[in-house]
């Protein structure tokens, strides 16, 4: 849940009118915060994976202030996820995080 009161899906409904204003798509949005258009997607339908970071870089190319990412609970014991140490998915691949590659010498190592 974020902060405030308000759910993820309840920020996520209010991305979309905050992107159309400022005259973009899904897709020029996710280029410009360096995300792809289906986290861009994923955010306004109120996923709850969505990184807090990725609400930062919204406001700061919406140009919201801190509305959006102010919004958004800390992760339980005050950890980001993106900071957490990234676990290994299947096949013992570790993701770091949105926009990053795969960490593939741990799966060839493991």
């Amino acid at each position: 849940m974020a902060g405030g009161g308000a759910t993820r899906r309840d920020l996520g409904r209010r991305l979309p009118g905050v992107r159309k204003a400022a005259g973009s798509t899904q897709a020029r949005l996710g280029a410009a915060v360096g995300y792809s258009r289906s986290t861009v997607s994923n955010a306004e339908i109120g996923h709850p994976d969505v990184a807090r970071v990725f609400w930062a870089r919204c406001d700061q190319v919406l140009k919201t202030g801190k509305a959006l990412a102010r919004e958004v609970a800390p992760a339980p014991g005050g950890v980001p996820a993106a900071a957490r140490p990234a676990a290994p998915g299947p096949l013992g691949v570790a993701w770091r995080g949105a926009g990053q590659a795969p960490d593939l010498q741990r799966a060839e190592s493991g």
